[in-house]
């Protein structure tokens, strides 16, 4: 079962029928000294006094107390009641490899002797660049043309924390179409009331189906949910699975538009949940695509962009559409696992899908940087020379969506991109700094 990380702690300790609520938002780091702490039910006391633990006072008052080290701390509190009370709270740090985790996907073979089987590694946190060992010894994030068994794949990152999963590769029956999962969620009515839910539904493969969620729940209404992740496993009769992720987040964290509001959707479809903690989350103002671009009849990449205190951060997810042309409903799911419980959001837009806008870009609200990218085709390494020197951020995925490489360059004007270990083929590549974003297809 996969692990969700929650780092904002709550403590709560009770004393004469009152609990004191004191949540913790952890160090970045060790030493870094960036910690806060949050007195939720400072309405219930008239007054307070914050201390390290060598009992000096640190704060009189006050819900937050700012720049805490790692250690214990404790707070004196004085209710409505007259009653003197301490409350000890502990700040820790984030590890570096705190909420890393790896997600997988598989394309089971077409028969008992068919090896045309595939399976598909990426991650969720972590700090990239990231290795991949399957126990078949290939060491790329996707392999091909396996056979029916068990496979582990183990993900390394830059500071060695590893995560590791086992997917099983089946058969499917010829003629039997795939496994199309569909998912709807409610989510929380209000930070931490745990109260969303999702009904899920299955088409394709074999029925009867089975339904796994990753907080162990077994039904096609899954209740109670808090904000979060969650993993989907859905297999049918013949033992055939197909796994999906799906997020919670919290009301006050959805975001919908309606572009198209007068025409008729055909679908509505979801990429991966896309993992991102520089945003703002309690300071988001609008979240919406400003950019699109289909590189096939059935993939495309939608540029989002989310409006935050002045700023905007741009995040690219990859959509597949099966049902032609017509307006679609795209999700955009965002989470950081790093950083405290509500640190969500969900966001809907809506596309339109034409022959035409194959290989064009068809919204034009986004600023483009300049630069140049550069060859293309190419064989070992692709160079990406800007007019200005500047912090870009580098997402290259297949052309199936999937990401296989992102980073950070910090102000510079060249960048230079060894790609010689990729195989041929079609690749999606996006820069993105604080101006405005570059897509373009790259050819191996």
């Amino acid at each position: 079962m996969k692990k969700i990380y929650t780092l904002f702690i709550a403590l709560t300790i009770c004393s004469l029928s009152i609990a004191q609520t004191i949540k913790v938002q952890l160090e970045s780091s060790n030493g870094s000294c960036n910690a806060y702490t949050v007195f939720e039910d400072s309405y219930n006391y008239v007054n307070w006094t914050w201390y390290n633990d060598q009992s000096t006072s640190l704060q009189v008052d006050g819900d937050t107390l700012f720049a805490l080290c790692s250690g214990s701390y404790f707070i004196v509190h004085l209710d409505y009641q007259s009653t003197l009370d301490t409350t000890i709270f502990v700040v820790d740090s984030i590890t570096p490899c705190t909420g890393f985790d790896v997600l997988t996907e598989t394309i089971n073979a077409t028969g008992l002797s068919s090896c045309d089987g595939a399976a598909s590694a990426s991650t969720l946190g972590g700090t990239p660049p990231f290795s991949y060992y399957w126990d078949n010894t290939e060491t790329t994030p996707q392999i091909q043309n396996i056979c029916i068994g068990t496979y582990t794949v183990t993900v390394t990152d830059v500071n060695q924390c590893s995560a590791m999963d086992t997917v099983v590769i089946d058969t499917t029956t010829a003629g039997t179409s795939p496994i199309v999962v569909t998912i709807i969620t409610t989510d929380e009515t209000a930070l931490d009331s745990c109260d969303g839910t999702a009904t899920v539904s299955a088409t394709g493969g074999t029925p009867p189906y089975s339904f796994f969620h990753s907080n162990e729940a077994d039904t096609t209404y899954n209740t109670g949910l808090c904000s979060g992740v969650y993993r989907l496993d859905v297999t049918d009769s013949l033992g055939v699975q197909t796994t999906i992720y799906y997020l919670i987040s919290t009301a006050g964290n959805v975001f919908i538009n309606n572009t198209y509001s007068d025409s008729t959707v055909l679908d509505t479809v979801a990429g991966k949940v896309v993992t991102n903690c520089d945003i703002r989350y309690e300071s988001v103002d609008s979240v919406k695509v400003v950019d699109y671009t289909f590189f096939s009849t059935e993939v495309a990449t939608a540029t989002w962009a989310v409006y935050y205190l002045g700023t905007v951060e741009y995040i690219t997810v990859s959509y597949e559409f099966t049902k032609g042309n017509g307006i679609y409903t795209v999700l955009l799911f965002v989470d950081c696992v790093d950083k405290a419980s509500g640190k969500f959001l969900k966001a809907t837009d809506q596309i339109r899908h034409t022959t035409s806008s194959v290989i064009n870009n068809v919204a034009n609200v986004t600023q483009k940087i300049e630069g140049n990218i550069y060859p293309n085709p190419f064989s070992d390494q692709v160079t990406i020379l800007f007019t200005n020197a500047d912090t870009y951020n580098i997402y290259l995925s297949d052309i199936s969506g999937r990401i296989i490489l992102t980073n950070t360059y910090n102000k510079t004007n060249t960048i230079n991109l060894d790609l010689a270990h990729l195989p041929q083929g079609q690749y999606i590549l996006q820069v993105q700094n604080q101006e405005g974003v570059i897509t373009t297809k790259l050819i191996k």
